[in-house]
């Protein structure tokens, strides 16, 4: 590889390694990247950079980051909050799909597979939009009905 392609091979790692770390979608890092210049940084960093292994690149990054104002902390209650909120917005589109309540869609929601699936952390569900996640429980419930099971969580 040449040089411009081994920048970019750089960028692309440690955009990763970011979205791993701070528990967020390759597109809100790469936002994040694009508000504060980080891809310019990275590429204007490369001599050094390219000598030192990737986790001390990525704690450059975040002290870069820190020093212009980025706050990329996510906690263990904004992954919970966040979960929370996606499963009131699944809720809604399945309540929409359904022709059902809210309260009753949330109900039959947090009921789900799909819903113990979204509350762990590990499966990453979280980082998923409501219309996906909705879509994961309409196919759950199709397969319930399909083996003769109308309540997935006690098959």
């Amino acid at each position: 590889m040449n040089e411009q392609e081994q920048i970019l091979y750089m960028q692309t790692r440690l955009t990763r390694i970011a979205s791993e770390r701070w528990h967020r979608s390759l597109s809100a890092v790469v936002a994040v990247f694009t508000r504060y210049g980080v891809l310019q940084y990275i590429e204007s960093c490369y001599e050094l950079f390219h000598v030192q292994g990737d986790e001390a690149n990525f704690e450059d990054i975040e002290c870069y980051l820190r020093n212009k104002g980025a706050k990329m902390e996510v906690t263990d209650e904004m992954i919970k909050t966040t979960m929370d909120l996606l499963s009131a917005m699944t809720a809604a589109h399945i309540a929409e799909a359904r022709g059902i309540t809210r309260s009753q869609a949330l109900a039959d929601f947090l009921s789900s597979r799909t819903a113990a699936t979204l509350y762990d952390e590990a499966t990453k569900l979280w980082w998923d939009g409501p219309a996906a996640i909705a879509e994961m429980y309409e196919k759950e419930k199709k397969v319930a009905s399909l083996v003769g099971r109308g309540d997935p969580l006690n098959s």
